[in-house]
């Protein structure tokens, strides 16, 4: 086509004008040429109720896919439509009187990327309208959702983490060396997601340590008493929800920011359960991998709740005009005043402690075990003479 010349002096096999073209960008031998361009044609048959409004699209060229985000009178909708094979799939519908998927009329989806995985049924899709929590799914597992069969931790970005530090018992087994017999080591856990996102760690468990009791050693000044009693400990933790696929049990040195890699437990190859408290016996007795030190400061996961822009550069998601944290207000949206007083409380506990006693040079002297520095007791002394009267 050549608009520069007039069309009483082009040569053959060109033309002045056209409409309704494109032009061919594929790296065939065709590239460049023109084609006609088709008109609109409707392709599927899809009822969704009335008052349709398209909120969303986006067009995955590679794969010949398209994806959109609906909100009619009856729902919301994700819907994906495969050019090559001619097939609709619903992702996500939600009918709910209080929606999971809760798209809004005019809040256009402004954000939206999919990221493509090498492994078949792992590309993802996520998407955000500064309304609802950043949302990602699995595409092909989206497809498996009935109308209504998913739940917000389902569809949102963001993934939590153990909410209790793991429950440890000290015990002494004679088939282990004491290998913990100096070490103060605290335990903790995370969760693999089924999108092989991991969480934050669980809060740390107290020291697993125990020592046997004082005794001197007057030569060198040392407490030799400060060993561990226990050579090993079970460690109890939660397998968490269906999502969780697979378990990290962590431990760290009270004098290391080091944290390692216990055990790495797969769900579905033990045979365990969602929500179940399952358990490991550690005694220090092998070589562990260990995790990157940011995790160990990474308390919880800072995605944040709404977010306007969205992309990825570099293999990060990158959001921006984003909304974090949460006001202190009530729920007519006035600040909360905090209102306290601060006061000492005490409260007397009964603690029945061995006692010896004796006269030494008129004087009653008494003798208490486990009797700590500050302690403070108080107790009534009456004497009784062998006939059972009063003394004065």
């Amino acid at each position: 086509m050549n608009k520069d010349v007039d069309e009483r002096l082009l040569d053959d096999g060109y033309f002045r004008h056209a409409e309704n073209i494109i032009i061919n960008t594929s790296e065939g031998s065709n590239v460049g040429a023109i084609e006609k361009c088709l008109s609109n044609k409707q392709l599927t048959n899809l009822y969704i109720g009335s008052n349709v409004e398209t909120l969303g699209t986006y067009t995955d060229e590679a794969k010949r896919k398209l994806y959109w985000w609906v909100i009619s009178n009856r729902g919301c909708y994700v819907l994906e439509y495969d050019i090559q094979t001619k097939v609709l799939y619903f992702l996500l519908q939600d009918t709910r009187t209080t929606k999971v998927l809760d798209l809004k009329r005019g809040n256009l989806i402004t954000g939206i990327i999919k990221i493509v995985s090498e492994t078949a049924g792992k590309d993802l899709l996520i998407w955000s309208d500064g309304n609802m929590e950043i949302c990602c799914i699995n595409i092909e597992r989206s497809k498996k959702y009935a109308e209504n069969g998913f739940e917000k931790e389902d569809i949102y970005l963001i993934k939590k983490p153990p909410i209790e530090a793991p429950k440890i018992t000290m015990s002494f087994d004679e088939d282990y060396s004491n290998n913990i017999q100096d070490k103060f080591i605290a335990f903790s856990y995370r969760y693999k997601y089924l999108d092989g996102e991991f969480s934050a760690i669980s809060a740390f468990s107290n020291y697993a340590f125990e020592p046997l009791g004082l005794s001197i050693d007057f030569d060198t000044n040392d407490n030799v008493g400060m060993v561990n009693r226990y050579n090993a400990v079970r460690v109890d933790f939660n397998t968490g929800d269906k999502r969780v696929k697979e378990i990290q049990v962590l431990a760290k040195e009270s004098n290391s920011n080091n944290v390692y890699i216990v055990e790495n437990f797969v769900k579905e190859k033990e045979g365990w359960g969602h929500n179940q408290i399952k358990s490991i016996k550690y005694s220090n007795n092998k070589l562990y991998n260990l995790l990157p030190e940011r995790e160990l400061y990474k308390q919880f996961d800072n995605v944040p709740r709404k977010a306007r822009a969205l992309t990825a550069i570099s293999n990060r998601l990158i959001l921006g005009n984003y909304t974090e944290g949460y006001d202190i207000k009530d729920q007519n949206g006035s600040p909360i005043k905090i209102d306290y007083n601060v006061g000492v409380a005490s409260e007397k506990i009964n603690i029945e402690l061995p006692i010896s006693s004796y006269i030494h040079d008129k004087w009653f002297v008494f003798k208490f075990s486990n009797l700590k520095k500050g302690n403070v007791l108080e107790f009534n002394l009456e004497i009784m003479s062998k006939w059972n009267t009063n003394v004065d």
